[in-house]
């Protein structure tokens, strides 16, 4: 099946049918940077450029991204040639952004960015990919009240807990 061409009609296409998926390392994000991958899962190899292909919006707008703030790697199967990603089959691109202080608390998304180019087997498409994320102000952690004993011996032998401190 000539999946561009099928793109022609329909002029957008979603990333699973060209190959393409778009994630980040983890759905939650606190003050830490975020992981953007792009991994090529199908039989063809893709092109995209430009160096920053995606962008992270939100409901409201999506964020002004620089240069500055995004480090760049191919993970496996990839190069770059020019102005071009190129991921063969199983390639992945791995863009770390330091978005803290830029993304305030609150629901994500990455998608490729609307001057993204993808390139198909020489052909180029549209194609529409997202990915959902979370940002927090602080760990969600877990609420622990007090500790009870469970068991009372270790493999070093018994454990007197009387009088003593427990750290988890």
């Amino acid at each position: 099946m000539d999946v561009c061409r099928s793109i022609q009609i329909i002029n957008e296409a979603s990333s699973e049918a060209i190959g393409i998926k778009i994630h980040t390392d983890r759905e939650v994000y606190v003050k830490e940077p975020i992981m953007v991958f792009i991994e090529n899962t199908r039989s063809k190899t893709i092109k995209i450029k430009p160096k920053i292909p995606w962008e992270i919006c939100s409901n409201e707008k999506c964020l002004e991204i620089n240069q500055s703030s995004v480090a760049f790697r191919i993970k496996k199967n990839g190069y770059e040639s020019g102005k071009w990603i190129v991921l063969e089959p199983g390639g992945a691109a791995i863009w770390t952004f330091w978005a803290y202080p830029s993304l305030k608390p609150g629901d994500y998304f990455v998608k490729l960015s609307r001057d993204a180019v993808v390139v198909v087997d020489g052909k180029e498409c549209s194609v529409k990919a997202l990915c959902k994320f979370k940002v927090l102000e602080e760990e969600p952690g877990l609420k622990v009240e007090s500790p009870h004993l469970i068991e009372r011996k270790s493999k070093f032998g018994s454990i007197n807990v009387r009088g003593s401190e427990i750290f988890c």
